[in-house]
C-alpha cells in the first residue's frame, strides 16, 4: 500500500491487489478508498463479506498517517463521506408490495397539516424475486438454511444477518444472487408445494439439477467454485462454526440431490416514515399540536421503527396503536 499525503489531506491511496481474489475484494479496493479520500476520514464502514480486508485497508492508511506525524484518531472521529450515507440501487428496483400501496394515508394527513417523521428511511427485503419483487417464489426457507452465493459462486455474507446487512451485501455484489438448497432444505420451505416448484422449474425461474456441477452450469457459474463453496459450507455446519462469515446459526447441510438455485435480488419492502403521532395515536401537525379527531396507527405512522424495522414488528405496531387509537377516540368523544 502506498499512501500519498500532503500537509492538509490524503491525496491518493494505491494498493497492489494482484494477490487478492476478485469479486468482493474489488469492492473494498474501490469504495473504501473512494470514501476515505472523498471525506478525508477513516470513519468508513466495512464491506459486508470482506470485513478482514476492509479493516486491513483502514489500518494500513492509519499507520501511514501516524508515520507522517498526524493523528489517525482525528480522522476516525470525522463524519462519514457523503457518498457513504446512500447506497446506489437500480432505478428499476422491484418492490415486494402491492401496487395499491401508494401512500394515500400520508397524503391525506398532509392535506390537513400533519407533520411527517422518518421519511428518509426505507427498508429493503433481500430475498425477493429479481423480476417481480415477490417474496413467495422459488424456495423461501428459514434463514438458518440460507446459503447465498453471488454470480461467481461464492458466499459473501453471514446469511443469518439482518435484512439491511443482507441487502447491502447483495447490492455490493451486484444485486443478483442465488439461494442454494438440496432436497432436505427444500422440505423446510414454507411458501410452496411440489406442484409450484415443478412449474417454476419448467418456466426457468427456479433451477434444479441432480448434481451441483449441473446446477452451476444452469446458472452460469464455474462448477468447481460452487462445489468448493458448498463443500466448505457443509464442513462449517459439521463444526458449528463459520470461519469465513461467522454465520449466526446453522441447520442443514447441502448434500442430498436434487439441488436447487433460487435467483434473488433485494427489493423495496417497507418505509419507516409516516405521519407523526404521539403516544395516544393523535396525529401531530407541523406546529407540534394535536390535529383534533385524526388518529393514525400502523404503517401510515412514522417514527416507531427508527432506521431499520425488525421483521414482523409492523404487526405489533398495527395491533398496539390501533387499540390505543380506539381507546383514545372512545375516551375523548364517547365517554
Amino acid at each position: 500500500m502506498l499512501v500519498t499525503l500532503s500537509e492538509e489531506r490524503i491525496e491518493a491511496i494505491d494498493i497492489d491487489s494482484s494477490g487478492e481474489t476478485g469479486g468482493i475484494a474489488d469492492v473494498v479496493f474501490t469504495r473504501i478508498l473512494d470514501e476515505i479520500i472523498e471525506g478525508q476520514t477513516l470513519n468508513v464502514d466495512d464491506i459486508s463479506g470482506a470485513s478482514v480486508t476492509s479493516k486491513g485497508v483502514l489500518n494500513g492508511v492509519a499507520r501511514a498517517v501516524r508515520q507522517a506525524g498526524a493523528n489517525p484518531e482525528a480522522l476516525r472521529s470525522r463524519p462519514k463521506a457523503p457518498s457513504a450515507l446512500d447506497s446506489e440501487i437500480d432505478d428499476n428496483i422491484a418492490t415486494s408490495n402491492t401496487p395499491a400501496a401508494t401512500g394515500d394515508g400520508i397524503l391525506l394527513g398532509q392535506s390537513v397539516g400533519a407533520d411527517l417523521v422518518g421519511m428518509g428511511f426505507s427498508q429493503m427485503i433481500p430475498v425477493s424475486d429479481p423480476v417481480t419483487g415477490a417474496l413467495f417464489t422459488g424456495l423461501q426457507v428459514p434463514p438458518a438454511n440460507f446459503i447465498m452465493v453471488n454470480t461467481k459462486g461464492k458466499r459473501f455474507v453471514d446469511e443469518y444477518g439482518s435484512r439491511d446487512q443482507l441487502s447491502q451485501a447483495a447490492i455490493d455484489n451486484g444485486g443478483l444472487f442465488y439461494l442454494i438448497a438440496d432436497e432436505n432444505i427444500k422440505e423446510t420451505a414454507y411458501n410452496t408445494s411440489q406442484e409450484k416448484i415443478d412449474a417454476q422449474v419448467e418456466a426457468g425461474t427456479l433451477f434444479k439439477a441432480n448434481t451441483l456441477e449441473e446446477l452451476a452450469e444452469q446458472i452460469n457459474i464455474d462448477p468447481a467454485t460452487l462445489v468448493e463453496t458448498i463443500t466448505n459450507y457443509n464442513l462449517y455446519v459439521d463444526a458449528g462454526h463459520d470461519p469465513e462469515f461467522d454465520k449466526g446459526a446453522f441447520d442443514l447441510k447441502v448434500e442430498k440431490a436434487p439441488f436447487y438455485a433460487t435467483p434473488r435480488k433485494p427489493a423495496t419492502h417497507h418505509t419507516m416514515g409516516g405521519l407523526k403521532i404521539d403516544t395516544h395515536a393523535h396525529v401531530i401537525n407541523e406546529d407540534g399540536k394535536i390535529i383534533k379527531g385524526l388518529f393514525a396507527a400502523g404503517e401510515v405512522a412514522g417514527g416507531l421503527h427508527a432506521g431499520n424495522r425488525l421483521g414482523g414488528n409492523s404487526l405489533t405496531d398495527i395491533f398496539t396503536f390501533g387499540r390505543i387509537a380506539t381507546d383514545t377516540a372512545i375516551a375523548e368523544y364517547l365517554d
